[in-house]
């Protein structure tokens, strides 16, 4: 929450659960606030706390200080509706957005806080475990790794390792074995036997349309 910008969520938090003195919430109430004010075309507050940590900061051969000094010189020399690319460039909303990302990079390098939260570390060793080569954003509805906003955390992780392959029900989401046999329809969809006994029940349309036989010891549709 406090990587999100949602300080005073996390600060209520943080108080419910009595965790506050092991809670950086002092350090981020300040990073937002330089953020909030890069975002709004506003360097003094990031100058002000690039002062404070000067030291640190030349330790680090950070470029944030010139960086910023140099988006400073071109809000004092160019006009906002400049229409040279590179100078453009500059005074762009993307640049802000930009700077206030580097400003986070460093603070987290500075403080060295990890660049992911334990709760996203997490995320992804459980999305990793999902992954397969078939995953894409809004692929299948019930896969976690196909979900748009969780695709995004885990398009850079490795595949699942699967020895075995396990089929399952595109209807029921159950999984294919002995217990509910696989069954293909003429359209070539396999679906499990329990989904097809209960589209039977379900709708009397199906029922009439498809029965199942017993062939040889082999039960088909």
């Amino acid at each position: 929450m406090l990587r999100c910008g949602h300080i005073e969520s996390a600060t209520a938090l943080a108080k419910e659960m009595d965790v506050q003195d092991i809670v950086d919430l002092e350090v981020f109430n300040k990073v937002e606030k330089v953020v909030d004010a890069l975002l709004n075309k506003d360097t003094g507050p990031c100058l002000e706390w690039i002062v404070e940590h000067r030291s640190k900061l030349r330790r680090m051969n950070s470029k944030l200080e010139q960086i910023v000094r140099v988006q400073l010189m071109g809000l004092i020399a160019l006009c906002a509706n400049n229409s040279v690319p590179a100078y453009k460039e500059l005074l762009s909303e993307q640049r802000w957005q930009s700077l206030a990302d580097l400003f986070r990079q460093e603070v987290f390098t500075l403080y060295q806080l990890p660049r992911q939260s334990a709760f996203a570390v997490c995320l992804q060793c459980g999305l990793s475990a999902y992954k397969t080569p078939h995953c894409s954003p809004g692929g299948v509805e019930r896969c976690p790794t196909c979900q748009p906003c969780a695709y995004a955390l885990a398009e850079g992780l490795p595949y699942a390792h699967t020895v075995n392959s396990r089929l399952i029900c595109s209807y029921s989401g159950e999984a294919l074995n002995e217990e509910n046999h696989p069954m293909m329809m003429p359209d070539g969809r396999v679906y499990g036997e329990k989904a097809i006994r209960e589209l039977q029940v379900r709708f009397e349309r199906f029922a009439s349309a498809f029965t199942i036989v017993n062939i040889g010891g082999i039960d088909c549709v």
